[in-house]
């Protein structure tokens, strides 16, 4: 029992990868548009799918359950969201109008809480300085 639902990558290399998801796969479609639409690295394929993934996980980024990557179709209960990350299409749609098909089909995306949204950034922001961090570190460890 569940809402399973898959969401296939495609790479120019004709690799695969699938996000899986347990409970939501109804809201695939909410999900992709919600992180399309901040247009944000649409042209770097590995960091659209961590964008992707991360909205995917968005409320449970601790749990060990529920969401999972894998190299091929994990348990189909709705259809399976094709994006290729080459091609810039979601299910033969560009980017774009598949964000406005979305739209226009006036299903409500559905908001975040603040605290959510507060966390979400907390944790970018302590990921990007740590980066940076060991960036700094590598680059440090090198002069020596």
């Amino acid at each position: 029992m569940g809402n399973r639902g898959n969401i296939r990558l495609i790479y120019e290399n004709k690799k695969e990868i699938y996000f899986y998801t347990h409970w939501e796969g109804s809201r695939l479609e909410s999900i992709i548009a919600e992180a399309l639409n901040r247009k944000e690295r649409w042209h770097d394929p590995p960091y659209l799918a961590r964008i992707i993934f991360c909205t995917l996980v968005l409320n449970n980024l601790d749990g060990s359950t529920g969401y999972g990557i894998d190299t091929g179709e994990c348990d189909p209960e709705n259809p399976t969201v094709t994006i290729n990350l080459w091609k810039q299409t979601v299910d033969s749609l560009s980017y774009s109008d598949y964000i406005s098909r979305y739209n226009s089909q006036k299903i409500e995306m559905e908001t975040r809480t603040p605290q959510f949204t507060e966390g979400y950034q907390q944790g970018w922001d302590a990921h990007k300085r740590a980066v940076k961090d060991t960036l700094q570190t590598m680059k440090e460890s090198k002069i020596k």
